[in-house]
């Protein structure tokens, strides 16, 4: 299993989470770790030069390249997030938001909705580890999933989950779902 891991989680210190996902990603296949805070990614502009000017590559040359180089041929995209006023943090978002390259500007009926018409054949799951400890108001996981679930849509991504994990419990819930795939 190859694996995509997106560590979102904000702040300058590790958080005890990042270092048990990590191993145990590693431990399930190949995997590329992408921690956000330490790389040169830019927010996106919106200005859809990935899909006019520059099409499939961001008018920005930074680190995202390599991540969206790695989802490519991923079977496992993964993010790990904490939560910040209640969804995913700045620096997940920050890298949710620059997939667009992933995509094709043409619309097409996908699951009875207009969705866009991936760029490249993925055959991913996608799934969302947020770090709950304290665990997280019920409210906000269902509005991360929600939003999770829509972006898996326009992935066409084969499944998706988002789990609150501990840290006791990262490991387990990272194999099971690995398992799954």
């Amino acid at each position: 299993m190859r694996i995509t891991l997106i560590n979102g989680i904000s702040g300058d210190g590790m958080h005890p989470i990042e270092n048990r996902v990590c191993k145990t990603a590693q431990a399930l296949g190949s995997t590329d770790v992408f921690t956000v805070r330490d790389l040169d990614i830019h927010d996106c502009c919106g200005c859809f030069s990935c899909w006019t000017k520059t099409p499939g590559e961001c008018v920005f040359r930074d680190d995202m390249t390599q991540i969206l180089e790695s989802m490519v041929h991923t079977d496992l995209l993964l993010y790990v997030s904490d939560i910040k006023a209640g969804f995913v943090s700045a620096q997940t978002k920050k890298a949710m938001d620059r997939m667009i390259p992933l995509l094709l500007p043409y619309i097409r009926i996908y699951h009875k909705e207009c969705h866009h018409v991936p760029r490249y054949d993925l055959h991913c799951s996608l799934g969302v580890l947020l770090a709950g400890n304290p665990p997280p108001d019920e409210r906000c996981v269902q509005i991360i999933t929600e939003t999770y679930q829509r972006y898996a849509l326009n992935l066409h991504a084969d499944r998706v989950f988002v789990k609150v994990v501990a840290e006791n419990d990262a490991e387990e819930v990272l194999a099971h779902e690995a398992r799954r795939h």
